[in-house]
């Protein structure tokens, strides 16, 4: 048994998207149950090459989630494109139970092996937050075949017992039930002006006094696509001390959205391993020139005999080199293995003020500058990390 405290500042840190992928290798089936559900989460273990790779060509996948808190609208519509993409090979059910004050909390995943089985067992959620930056602990136990027999039967047993609270995604009281973890808690509101932004037609619940102590605001439905998400876009939060990488890309050939890095910063900074291919995979998400957030791009470390040291940049694809300056990337590590990142391109507004920022460390290599968020952010105020948008 192997026992991990994902812990997103500790440089030894193993995340439970890490174990997890790690544990889809050489499997035949396996199922997994976790208690609150995003779509970033369902993204970043559904939607690995690791995991495609075992479900679409090896083996099948159950998976039961809870809908007491968190999981919502769009955490399903997620779902049903996963089920889409892998059809029989992967059966999603949502718990929805009836009992008061009682909430369903477990998270879990085994997997049976041809030979054996792992399970892991832990404190995570199936969030972004709870798979890479929530400061978490699990339990990563491999078994043998009488262990996996033992915890595959319990587990059947235990849902045939439950069969009555097991429901499709697509039941209309799951879908009714999703649509009520979109709502707001607004805390400590005392005067109305503080909720001037609330669209005509919105609903206000308050069940306390005039005080406005917490208000729940039920969205329109053109504004819940930017608002739902807020315990996946949480995980992209920063402060003044972290790390940022200030780096020129080169050019590299014709394909150079696979930015080229040195090998001490592909290690002490990114925290992957030379030598060691699709071990380490850090996370990516690029912030573009009017501060929106972008998808989660999910990176193995890629490592060759000729000592290039890279991954790929989702922002630079189907861009043209430009000359005689070099695009600039910013990259601020929010976790270990977890990058915030904006690709500053010479007809960008902000790009001189960055390349004064490095005019000093320029010469005949590239620029690999590491400082503080609160360094560059004095120097290079315009940057669109600093104010992001969902």
């Amino acid at each position: 048994m192997k026992f991990y405290i994902q812990d997103p500042i500790f440089p030894g840190t193993y995340s439970l998207h890490e174990a997890l992928l790690e544990a889809c290798n050489g499997v035949k089936y396996g199922a997994g149950v976790f208690a609150f559900v995003t779509k970033g989460g369902v993204n970043l273990f559904l939607g690995d090459q690791i995991f495609q790779d075992f479900i679409k060509y090896k083996g099948k996948f159950k998976l039961i989630i809870g809908i007491d808190e968190i999981t919502n609208t769009r955490t399903l519509k997620k779902l049903d494109e996963m089920l889409l993409k892998y059809g029989n090979s992967l059966e999603v059910l949502v718990f929805m139970h009836n009992h008061k004050s009682t909430t369903f909390h477990p998270k879990f995943t085994w997997f049976r092996k041809e030979t054996g089985g792992v399970l892991i067992v832990g404190s995570n959620n199936l969030t972004e937050k709870g798979l890479r930056r929530n400061i978490e602990a699990f339990n990563y136990v491999e078994l043998n075949d009488t262990q996996i027999n033992e915890i595959e039967i319990y587990f059947n047993n235990w849902l045939v017992h439950n069969e009555k609270y097991l429901f499709d995604i697509h039941d209309e009281d799951v879908i009714e039930r999703a649509k009520q973890n979109e709502r707001i808690v607004i805390r400590n509101k005392k005067t109305t002006d503080k909720i001037n932004d609330i669209d005509e037609g919105e609903e206000i619940f308050n069940d306390e006094s005039e005080d406005i102590d917490d208000i729940i605001i039920e969205t329109s439905e053109q504004n819940k696509e930017n608002i739902i998400d807020d315990d996946d876009f949480e995980a992209w939060d920063f402060l003044e001390n972290n790390e940022v990488l200030v780096a020129q890309i080169p050019k590299s050939g014709s394909r150079w959205s696979q930015a080229n890095f040195d090998k001490n910063t592909f290690q002490t900074f990114f925290g992957a391993q030379a030598g060691q291919n699709g071990v380490y995979r850090i996370i990516l998400r690029s912030v573009n020139s009017s501060g929106k957030l972008g998808e989660i791009e999910i990176r193995p470390s890629v490592s060759v005999a000729s000592q290039n040291y890279r991954f790929e940049l989702d922002a630079a694809i189907g861009l043209a080199y430009p000359t005689p300056q070099r695009p600039i990337a910013v990259f601020i590590k929010v976790a270990v293995r977890m990058y915030l990142y904006v690709l500053a391109m010479p007809t960008d507004t902000f790009y001189n003020e960055l390349d004064n920022y490095i005019d000093h460390f320029k010469g005949t290599k590239m620029v690999r500058y590491i400082v503080d968020v609160n360094d560059i952010k004095s120097k290079c105020p315009n940057l669109p990390l600093w104010n992001i948008k969902k």
